[in-house]
């Protein structure tokens, strides 16, 4: 016979997953559309990025040396409609935000189910802890699996397009959509607990975006790779002109 400390740890893993698979039932609309979408962006970013990289080789990139613009100039014309398509991926986080997350709270309040939800043995915090860890790490982690995706798909096109600091393309690669997904679940659940309506809900997690994203395209060139330049000055130069600026000095 188990032992009392047993009995509850074998009890709070029985309402622990009792937990998880109701919170599935409840999401389990908005996780197919996931996985859907997420099929989908990803059998398109393999194609891309196996055609990118047919393309890239059969111009001799990356391998041309100091002729490359004509090469990558061809690249940029096979490809120039890709970029609008690309940036559209910015979109993710904010629908997530706002149709995923602004309900998540609010849609309790509306329909009343919190009284009954929220007065069982499990306490209301132990609850919604649990709702938001697993939407938010598994958002997380299709989050992380699409951005890596990316960034093998875009890797050949982006010295034909600027490089990854020059457009949008920087928002879907790497570990950057995990920080924008995150941000935009957290704004609309603060949102949805504040408010308790759905609608004003969403309408504030748009806003709070908008607010915060916008600007990041004027403040991202400050966090782009510094380039060096090496000058090669006399001596005497320096001497005669020490307030010279390197660039004058060399010429």
């Amino acid at each position: 016979r188990p032992d009392s400390g047993t009995a509850a740890r074998i009890r709070g893993t029985g309402i622990g997953c009792a937990m998880i698979w109701t919170t599935w039932r409840q999401h389990r609309a908005e996780a197919s559309v996931g996985v859907l979408i997420l099929a989908v962006l990803g059998a398109a970013m393999i194609g891309l990025g196996s055609i990118a990289r047919n393309r890239a080789d059969a111009l001799g990139l990356p391998g041309c040396g100091s002729g490359c613009g004509g090469a990558l100039s061809r690249l940029h014309d096979d490809f120039h409609s890709i970029p609008p398509f690309i940036s559209a991926l910015v979109a993710i986080p904010l629908v997530a935000g706002m149709f995923w997350a602004a309900p998540l709270v609010s849609r309790e309040y509306e329909a009343g189910t919190h009284r009954l939800a929220w007065t069982q043995s499990v306490s209301p915090r132990r609850w919604i802890t649990v709702k938001i860890a697993l939407i938010f790490a598994t958002v997380a982690a299709a989050a992380l699996v699409l951005g890596l995706l990316a960034t093998w798909t875009l890797d050949p096109l982006s010295p034909a397009f600027g490089g990854r600091y020059n457009s949008t393309w920087y928002d879907v690669q790497g570990i950057v959509p995990v920080a924008v997904i995150l941000f935009a679940l957290g704004a609309g659940l603060a949102a949805s607990a504040l408010i308790r309506r759905t609608i004003p809900a969403m309408a504030v997690t748009l806003v709070v975006f908008a607010a915060a994203r916008f600007p990041i395209h004027w403040f991202r060139w400050h966090f782009a790779p510094l380039t060096k330049h090496t000058f090669a000055v006399a001596l005497s130069t320096l001497v005669d002109r020490p307030t010279g600026a390197p660039r004058d000095l060399g010429t």
